[in-house]
């Protein structure tokens, strides 16, 4: 998540016809993150940097039992308009300073979503826009998400092409994907603006873009083995300390690293996690 943003989460009760019952939601550091919720899903709103974890736990009335589900959020600063318009590890640079009105960076809109937004809302006569030029190979399949709330049939969020309109969406429209087949080996130019006419202002007034996808222009993240923490390869008794000593709290992990030891995946690192990494280096599992 990113600070300022938020997220839904829900509950999945098993079996699911199960009705006597309440839950409680809480969060381990409210200045990070805070929680509100009822017996089906919950809302989780994003303070500042850092992690916490939120805790869902249930109470069985008919046995007077209780039950705790928990999930780490990590909420991160807010992105850069680059980082916020690619897809995930994108690495195209934009250029976001065509015209006056310029986009900008969207983690409220939608939650558990980082997009980017056009900011020309009220005014008239105006054009939002950002571009890109790159280098494609015939074949090449460029692909974005974009949605609109604007009036219908005038205040429009066009998608160009070498300074022609390939696609048009305005009115009430949701998240959708667009995508656009490169058919020669040269370059291309990408164009996405928000043009509003004369007058009349209707929704939110203005288009969102995101997840760009743009082929040679993408960093593929290495895959690592579940219980591969200091990532060499090959799980062995040394992930296995690692494990344990972040579970004691005289080791921190990366991220990336926390993610690998989580062996049970329940968003935090335990004793059980290094059992379990230990089992599979001596071969038992």
């Amino acid at each position: 998540m990113y600070a300022g943003g938020y997220a839904v989460i829900s509950a999945l009760r098993e079996p699911v016809n199960a009705n006597n019952y309440e839950i409680s939601w809480t969060s381990s550091n409210e200045a990070i993150a805070t929680v509100v919720g009822n017996n089906r899903k919950a809302t989780v709103s994003a303070v500042a940097v850092g992690t916490a974890v939120i805790t869902a736990r249930a109470h069985d009335l008919i046995n007077d039992v209780y039950y705790t589900a928990q999930t780490l959020v990590n909420v991160k600063g807010v992105p850069s308009f680059n980082e916020a318009a690619n897809v995930e590890n994108g690495t195209v640079e934009f250029n976001n300073s065509v015209g006056t009105y310029h986009w900008v960076v969207d983690p409220i809109s939608d939650p558990g979503r980082v997009s980017v937004r056009s900011d020309n809302r009220g005014v008239n006569s105006s054009d939002s826009a950002f571009t890109v030029t790159v280098q494609l190979n015939s074949g090449d399949v460029v692909s974005f998400d974009w949605k609109v709330s604007s009036e219908a049939s005038y205040d429009k969020l066009n998608f160009y092409v070498d300074n022609s309109v390939r696609n048009t969406i305005h009115g009430e429209q949701d998240w959708a994907t667009v995508s656009f087949t490169a058919t020669a080996t040269r370059s291309y130019t990408f164009k996405w603006e928000f043009h509003k006419d004369v007058s009349t202002h209707t929704g939110a007034d203005c288009g969102w873009v995101d997840n760009i996808s743009i082929p040679g222009y993408i960093n593929e993240e290495p895959d690592y083995l579940p219980g591969d923490v200091n990532m060499n390869g090959t799980v062995e008794m040394a992930d296995a300390l690692m494990a344990l000593r972040a579970a004691m709290g005289i080791l921190e992990l990366t991220e990336l690293q926390t993610l690998i030891a989580d062996m049970d995946e329940n968003g935090t690192i335990a004793v059980s996690d290094a059992l379990s990494i230990m089992r599979i280096s001596m071969g038992i599992d």
